[in-house]
This record gives structure tokens, sequence and C-alpha cells, in this order.
């Protein structure tokens, strides 16, 4: 991937049925060299579908991405992402998100919130 890099970030959401949603995003920009003619364009860009809970307690999103080698490295250039969230009680929350791929960016994490007001 080209880093240091500088974007800017897009994402519209519209609201669909009561529970669910989509998002439309991307993150593009451009290295930071000195020089133009070494800049190159580079983006991220993404759809996502996701749905909640009346409650809010449960949450889930997925969809689709599409980048460049200059954002990601070497490997695919589209796949999928999805993220959830599990709110145990008024203090934790679960969460996972995964992000597919065979590039440097590709990853599945999964932790803990804990909100301490």
């Amino acid at each position: 991937p080209l880093y240091p890099i500088g974007v800017l970030t897009a994402q519209k959401r519209w609201n669909l049925k009561k529970n669910w949603h989509i998002n439309v995003g991307t993150q593009a920009g451009t290295n930071l060299y000195k020089t133009l003619r070494a800049k190159r364009f580079t983006h991220f860009t993404y759809a996502l579908a996701g749905y909640h809970t009346n409650n809010h307690k449960f949450k889930i999103i997925a969809g689709p991405y599409v980048t460049d080698s200059r954002f990601v490295g070497g490997g695919n250039a589209a796949g999928i992402q999805a993220g959830l969230e599990l709110q145990v009680n008024e203090k934790w929350i679960l969460m996972a998100d995964h992000i597919s791929g065979s590039h440097k960016n590709s990853v599945t994490v999964a932790g803990v919130t804990f909100n301490v007001s």
C-alpha cells in the first residue's frame, strides 16, 4: 500500500423499514509525496446493509467493498465486510468486524467495549 495517504471520507445512510438501513461510502485520496508526478489516487468504496433490534441491543451490518492495491497492498481488490454488536448490559458491548481478502487490510477482530460513565 501507499503510505502515508491523506483521504476524505464520505458516507450516506438511508433508513428503509423500521429496523433496516443501507450505507454507501468511500475513503478516497492520495499519497502525501511532495512531487505531483509521484502522487497516486486511491480509494476504499463500500455499500452496506444493516439491521438492528427494536431496543438497539443487537446490530449487524454487511456488504461488498471495492478498492485498489494502493489502499490495501497486493491481493484481491473486492470482497465482503461485516460487523456486529451485542449489548450485554448498560456497561458492556461485544463487538466483531471482518474484512475479507488476501491483502494487508483483511482482518477479523473481536472485542469488548466498556462504558465508564
